[in-house]
């Protein structure tokens, strides 16, 4: 949280005692990291993306690194699943099973946020 608060991603007020007060905003921004960091999003990327939401402003360069870094995410996804399809192969029905249910749900939320961003 201290590197965080350093690199400006995050904002906290101070209270009276001098401790760190972190509002809604800094929750959401610290949800939003984890998030890019399991998808190997570099910090100055994140706290760009960060910038660029609580500004509400949008600059072509934010926007379309933003935009190139989920197609190279998508891309990564993609060879991950043909992978995936070939180990499948290799699978028993059991096994098998097991991954589509687990694969399945992910797949919904992922054609619900896709609409999301298309529609």
């Amino acid at each position: 949280m201290d590197y965080y608060t350093k690199i400006g991603l995050l904002h906290p007020r101070r209270s009276d005692s001098n401790y760190r007060l972190y509002d809604e905003e800094a929750v959401e921004a610290i949800e939003m990291v984890k998030r890019y960091k399991k998808m190997n999003c570099p910090l100055y990327e994140i706290k760009d993306i960060i910038d660029m939401l609580q500004s509400k402003k949008l600059s072509n360069k934010s926007l379309e690194m933003h935009v190139d870094h989920i197609a190279q995410l998508m891309q990564n996804l993609e060879k991950e699943i043909k992978d995936m399809q070939q180990l499948m192969d290799h699978m028993n029905r059991e096994q098998r099973t097991i991954i589509m249910e687990k694969l399945s749900k992910q797949s919904a939320n992922l054609v619900k946020a896709l609409l999301v961003i298309f529609y």
